[in-house]
């Protein structure tokens, strides 16, 4: 079994875009379905676009082209779990 800390979503993808995708996520039965951080990674940086990331139920939007420092702090602020582990 794989546990991961975050997952990068990419809007669009080829079958299903990154929003259906969250959203299967989300209705899975998996265990940590409904906390795993999900981050939306897209092109659209447009306000609607980050609303509709937020309303699909992932935590942060980051647009392409990434601003390494600023994924970097997105990423973090996204999973707290990690900032403790490194503190310890």
């Amino acid at each position: 079994m794989y546990y991961f800390d975050a997952i990068l979503m990419d809007i669009m993808m080829p079958v299903m875009d990154g929003y259906e995708a969250t959203h299967e996520i989300r209705n899975s039965e998996k265990e940590d379905a409904k906390s795993i951080p999900i981050i939306a990674m897209t092109a659209n940086a447009f306000d609607d676009d980050m609303k509709k990331s937020k309303t699909a139920g992932m935590g942060a939007h980051l647009s392409k082209p990434l601003a390494i420092y600023h994924a970097s702090i997105v990423i973090q602020n996204s999973i707290p779990a990690i900032l403790d582990k490194c503190k310890s």
